[in-house]
This record gives structure tokens, sequence and C-alpha cells, in this order.
């Protein structure tokens, strides 16, 4: 066989090569296997890139302050990022890198005002979104924020929610995500 694909460089027949279709199949069927090897081999040293997660349960919201919210629960944690002990607010980088991070909280229904949440890269707002209320005492309103950030070791997420509906509102749940997404 003459010819070779672009860019793996699998073996294939070209019109001018005598047709020998077993040994064809043969030397195609090896260079996938070799292929594939190396591969393999090139993945066992690969890990996955450091992310963490944490939630929290239902926390009371004051009309017109800010809110920052506690964690409770780890849902995982690959880097070292969430020390719920020391500090139950914070994710704290271990690897530096560029960071995807996402936070929700979920806000009791009420029908007044909206509702906002906050993410702060070392106690600084980073990401913001506020939703106007839902116009309902019967539906709960979730609110969701993203960003993306270049962090060193030691900085730190963490998330704040406002809102100002006139009377302390509950948040039923919340959550703070973060991920390399480079180095």
């Amino acid at each position: 066989m003459t010819g070779f694909t672009v860019p793996l460089g699998f073996p294939y027949p070209q019109a001018t090569d005598p047709l020998d279709g077993p040994a064809q199949l043969q030397a195609l069927a090896e260079a996938i296997d070799n292929s594939m090897v190396s591969t393999l081999a090139s993945l066992q040293g690969a890990t996955a890139p450091p992310c963490a997660k944490v939630t929290g349960t239902s926390q009371n919201a004051v009309s017109g302050a800010g809110t920052l919210m506690n964690f409770n629960s780890v849902y995982f944690d690959n880097d070292g990022m969430a020390d719920l002990v020391a500090d139950p607010q914070k994710l704290t980088v271990q690897t530096a890198g560029v960071y995807a991070v996402y936070a929700f909280a979920t806000f009791a229904p009420n029908a007044t005002a909206y509702r906002e949440v906050n993410i702060r890269r070392n106690g600084a707002v980073l990401s913001r979104w506020s939703s106007n209320a839902v116009n309902s005492t019967l539906v709960s309103l979730g609110v969701g924020v993203s960003g993306l950030v270049s962090m060193s070791v030691g900085d730190n997420f963490d998330m704040f929610t406002v809102q100002v509906s006139g009377v302390t509102l509950p948040t039923l749940d919340c959550q703070l995500t973060a991920f390399r997404v480079s180095s």
C-alpha cells in the first residue's frame, strides 16, 4: 500500500497497487492498533482539571442587604478548594489558571422587587445577575450567574445574594462551582 491518510498516516491501497485484500486489511488494522496503543499510553498520565462544587441549604436574606452564602456540603472537590470547616463561604484556588465559575440560588416565593446573585473574587464582585421577582407568591425564583477569570494560588471565590422584597426572604438552596479551563 502506497497511500497514507493525513494526519494519522493509516495505509490504504492506491489504484496502482497490486490487489492483496487480506494483507492490505491486516496492514490497516495493525496501523490502527498501534495508533490506539500509543494514544492510550499518552492518556494514562492525564488528570482531571482542578474543580469543586459546594452546596448550601436554606438561609435568610435580609431585604436590602447582601447575604454572604454559607455552604454545608461538598458535592465534589479534586483539588482541595473547599474547606467548609475553616471557611464555609469560600472556594480557595490551589492550582493557578483560568477558571470558569458558576453560582446559583433559589429564592422563596415573593412577588416584590428583584433578586440578585453575585460571584466575588477575593471579595470583589466578578459577575452578577439580577432578575425581577416572579409575579406570584407560589413560584420560587432561581437566579444563576457565571464568570471566567484568571486566578492565582490562594485566590478565592464566594457568592452573595441580594433581595429587596421588603421582608427577610429565605434562599432555599445555593451552589458554587469552579473549574480550571486552562493554565
